[in-house]
């Protein structure tokens, strides 16, 4: 054979006459045998073996890479964070607003640092307790607290108002996420009850039906205080403690029977006391006429009733 009409590659591999000249770059050493062949060849033809790509060019290399980077990185930026020493002390409807109106900015803000939450228990599983706002404006977001200890999460009943004290995991589907929570009380975000605003019951509902984005500009999660007279006591559940307050004497005078304050309580004794009072009938009409002076905080208009004020007390 004609030396002159032969092609050489690399490791003193010879080819026939006038075969394709084999670019280097594009091939690689069988890793059983030795021999050169092409790097996306499945297998070396000169042993059978399979062409096997390094660990470091498969895709589920870099996607695990990826994620063990990302869980190390969550640690070190929590390491050494105390759930019972929160940076923040927030009431729930607060916290889900700040989300609602900007998610990235409220991810900045709370995502991997302590915060504690007041709010309304509305429900638990068997490691944790969720979280919802007084305003009926939140139904669908709520706070979902993982708890340290499963014990604490028969505390929690139905209805109640708490605080839980976590790690901010941000939010995803519709919930945002609090780690290695604990109750705690202390930590409570409190209303300022000796210090209210004093408004009429006539005029706080007139405030609602007249316009309700400017009434809550005036009133919006202020603590309020007004009289008015027991209309409603609900008996349907025992977990939701309010009641429904009108004017007093008004009667069958307003335009339709659901004008009126529904009021929730933060003492379940309080709710008690007025319930015992007022005797309500079997749909929780009341029977015997209690006017009462109230103090808690506007969570503006309700789903059913014009206006909602919640953590209320007797005063």
């Amino acid at each position: 054979m004609d030396s002159n009409n032969v092609n050489t590659v690399p490791n003193g591999v010879q080819t026939e006459p006038n075969a394709p000249r084999l670019n280097p770059k594009k091939m690689t050493t069988c890793k059983v045998c030795g021999a050169m062949i092409a790097k996306n060849a499945k297998k070396c033809p000169s042993c059978g073996a399979k062409n096997k790509k390094p660990i470091y060019k498969k895709l589920w290399f870099w996607v695990l890479a990826i994620v063990i980077v990302a869980v190390v990185v969550k640690s070190a930026k929590r390491s050494g964070l105390d759930v019972k020493k929160p940076s923040a002390k927030v009431t729930a409807d607060m916290i889900l607003w700040e989300f609602e109106k900007d998610k990235d900015a409220s991810e900045k803000k709370y995502k991997d640092t302590v915060v504690a939450v007041t709010g309304r228990v509305q429900g638990v599983s068997n490691d944790s307790i969720t979280i919802e706002g007084f305003s009926e404006k939140l139904t669908f977001v709520t706070i979902r607290a993982k708890m340290a200890d499963t014990e604490d999460v028969k505390k929690a009943t139905k209805g109640e108002v708490i605080t839980v004290s976590g790690i901010c995991d941000g939010k995803s589907f519709g919930a945002i996420e609090l780690e290695k929570a604990i109750i705690d009380d202390s930590l409570a975000t409190t209303p300022n009850y000796a210090s209210p605003m004093t408004v009429g019951i006539e005029d706080l509902l007139k405030a609602y039906k007249d316009n309700e984005v400017s009434a809550d500009e005036k009133y919006w999660e202020k603590v309020v205080t007004f009289t008015g007279e027991v209309d409603y006591v609900t008996v349907m559940t025992d977990n939701l403690n309010y009641i429904i307050l009108k004017p007093e004497g008004s009667g069958e005078s307003l335009d339709t029977i659901w004008e009126g304050v529904q009021v929730f309580f933060e003492n379940r004794a309080d709710f008690e006391k007025i319930k015992s009072d007022v005797n309500p009938n079997a749909l929780g009409g009341a029977q015997n006429k209690v006017t009462i002076t109230v103090v808690g905080v506007c969570y503006g208009k309700g789903i059913v009733y014009d206006t909602m004020v919640c953590r209320t007390k007797l005063k």
